[in-house]
């Protein structure tokens, strides 16, 4: 899952923790959206619910759905009128805050070119108290149900199927079946498709498309199985894809399924490796050829005219205009390794041809790493390779694009602003590479970390005199926010200035006289205001008493532990030894005796712990703590970098 701005501006995305914005407030677990803005540790989400039309949501927090470009939710089918439909995707329409939301159900009445009106069940517009019809967007719906039901005229004695009607209920096919029998004066009825799906007249019609030439064979090379009634071969509209009955109630319908080979092979032969399949898909959709831009404006044609991404706008989108942000890429170490078809870059990648890397695919990935491979290439990091220095006297930096994973960049001579900035390794460039509006931004360096990182840095209290700015993830790993009652606020101190208190929490180690005694049990430091006084006059902590099997006696309320003596009397009430003694003696009665009388019953049994209670309780003491020491590793999640909302292009 891509974090820490990995996302990108179109992606769609979905909510795996909540709160999303790590406040207690946001979309549900579940909830999909799509990606407006990306940087830092956050991203800007539209999701469907209106209150969240652009909510800003941490990376962590969410996983990647789907790409831009490549959305698996288009219906293969044709929608008409009676086929149920539900909300696949958010805005249907293209508005951000109005429509029916995902999962919404209703029925197609009409269609026209690229969106269909559906009439809803439940969802209703806020002012109309009718059922709601709304135009959406074909690639927005998905069908809910297989069509049930198609419609045929007969003329003069002949069985014709009328268009592409088809529908999920009798009751819809009866009523379209007699609208057009008065339109076109002749008899329309409906057909029910399952009846006619065993036979063999749709069959013998796909058997004799590939005799006439109207369907082109599979390659030669194809040498798979063939899958039973499915007639594959490559679509007549798109050579690049594959074409199929997917099923007998499809075939009677004569509806063709148009699929990517990749798509067909990962659905229908999942056995298949992915150099085996690499292979099949070769066969029928072969790239131009794998090309590369190392000039400044084919750099950023292959930006501009390619896959979307942060850096894939024209250059008046960004502060750096009129100087497009990956021109610093030509001249320098790095070119743009890219695939073309019919004049529209579908695939690019960085690459670094003298060590034979590529950085980070967009597109279709698949495609280009197989042919970057194929040319001796590897995926690594590019760290050492170099830009271009390009200065933008105006805002006084750099100009510079986003760059994935190592996201900052090193000034080799910082006193000139000719040469070049070298891709260093994550946190050893002062100059950060992570932003979208075009420029690099200076950054500071974390005197904890040695790093540098942009966005937030805190003042930590290193001594009484002296304050560090530490970056937000040195905060997180080595600081303890503590209340100084002193000066009536809380400030951060480095975690070895500090100690664990049981029962309360971290103080200063120079204050701990304030706040805690010694147990005379452990002999820890432990918090004053818990700790646990015994019958002798020693403390101890809350769970130290626990852990001793320690009572609070029935008669006096003191705390009692078993080498002190204490019995468990007839009533469920525990009495201390020498609660009963001092009683006794007033009472000129023995122990049992006034035992039996404060406690309503006989003498059950002494209290104190056998040799074998004490080692199982230890053994479970030592059980619950790794637990609880696991469970605090596993939330210790590495909090990376944030950056100002200011330093980021709307764009």
């Amino acid at each position: 899952m891509p974090r820490n701005s990995g996302f990108i501006t179109g992606e769609q995305v979905r909510v795996i923790r909540t709160p999303v914005d790590g406040e207690g407030s946001g979309p549900p677990v579940g909830t999909i959206g799509t990606v407006l803005r990306s940087g830092g540790q956050s991203v800007r989400v539209r999701y469907p619910q209106e209150r969240f039309a652009r909510w800003e949501s941490r990376c962590e927090r969410l996983e990647l759905v789907m790409s831009e470009g490549d959305q698996p939710y288009a219906y293969d089918d044709v929608l008409t009128e009676g086929m149920r439909v539900g909300v696949a995707r958010f805005p249907v329409g293209g508005s951000a805050v109005n429509g029916p939301p995902l999962g919404a159900t209703g029925t197609v009445i009409s269609n026209s070119h690229g969106s269909v009106s559906v009439q809803f069940d439940d969802w209703r517009e806020d002012d109309d108290e009718t059922v709601s019809t709304w135009a959406c967007y074909v690639d927005r719906l998905m069908a809910l149900e297989p069509p049930a039901f198609y419609l045929v005229m007969i003329q003069d004695k002949k069985v014709v199927r009328v268009g592409t009607y088809t529908f999920g209920n009798g009751k819809a096919a009866a009523e379209m079946a007699r609208r057009l029998t008065e339109e076109y004066g002749c008899k329309v009825q409906p057909r029910r498709i399952a009846a006619d799906a065993n036979s063999d007249e749709w069959r013998e019609r796909e058997r004799v498309r590939f005799g006439n030439g109207e369907y082109i064979a599979m390659p030669a090379e194809w040498d798979l199985s063939p899958i039973t009634d499915h007639f594959l071969h490559p679509s007549r509209d798109d050579p690049t894809k594959l074409a199929f009955i997917e099923s007998p109630e499809k075939g009677v319908l004569d509806r063709q399924t148009r699929v990517t080979p990749g798509r067909y092979l990962e659905r229908y032969y999942p056995h298949l490796s992915q150099v085996e399949r690499n292979r099949y898909i070769a066969m029928i959709d072969k790239p131009d050829g794998l090309h590369f831009a190392i000039t400044a404006d084919d750099i950023v044609m292959t930006y501009t005219r390619g896959p979307s991404s942060c850096m894939s706008h024209h250059t008046e989108k960004f502060q750096s205009r009129p100087i497009h942000p990956v021109k610093p890429y030509a001249g320098g170490d790095l070119q743009v390794a890219y695939l073309m078809r019919d004049g529209t870059v579908t695939a690019r990648a960085l690459a670094w041809p003298e060590r034979k890397l590529y950085g980070r695919p967009y597109g279709d990935i698949a495609r280009i790493e197989r042919a970057l491979q194929d040319a001796g290439y590897k995926h690594g990091p590019l760290i050492g390779a170099r830009l271009v220095k390009i200065w933008h006297e105006d805002y006084k930096r750099y100009i510079a694009p986003y760059i994935d994973y190592q996201k900052c960049l090193h000034d080799p001579d910082p006193d000139k602003h000719e040469g070049f900035l070298v891709i260093p390794e994550e946190g050893h460039g002062e100059l950060s590479a992570r932003h979208t509006d075009g420029f690099a931004h200076p950054m500071k360096r974390c005197p904890r970390l040695g790093l540098f990182f942009p966005g937030h840095f805190f003042p930590v209290q290193i001594s009484d005199t002296v304050v560090e700015q530490w970056s937000e993830r040195a905060v997180s790993e080595y600081a303890v926010l503590l209340y100084d009652e002193d000066r009536g606020r809380e400030y951060y101190y480095p975690r070895e200035r500090t100690v664990e208190l049981d029962g309360h929490g971290p103080v200063l180690i120079e204050q701990i006289d304030r706040y805690a005694v010694r147990s005379d049990l452990s002999g820890e430091m432990i918090y004053k205001g818990s700790a646990v006084t015994l019958i002798d006059g020693r403390k101890c902590s809350p769970r130290e008493f626990r852990y001793n099997y320690g009572i609070v006696c029935k008669g006096s309320r003191k705390c009692v532990l078993p080498e002190h003596g204490y019995t468990l009397a007839g009533n469920g009430s525990t009495y201390s030894h020498a609660y009963l003694d001092e009683t006794a003696a007033k009472m000129g009665l023995t122990r049992d005796a006034v035992l039996e009388k404060v406690g309503g019953a006989r003498r059950v049994r002494e209290a104190k712990a056998s040799a074998e209670e004490v080692a199982e309780k230890q053994r479970e003491e030592a059980i619950l703590e790794a637990l609880e020491n696991e469970g605090e590793d596993d939330d210790d999640d590495e909090i990376d970098d944030d950056i100002e909302d200011d330093q980021l292009d709307a764009a």
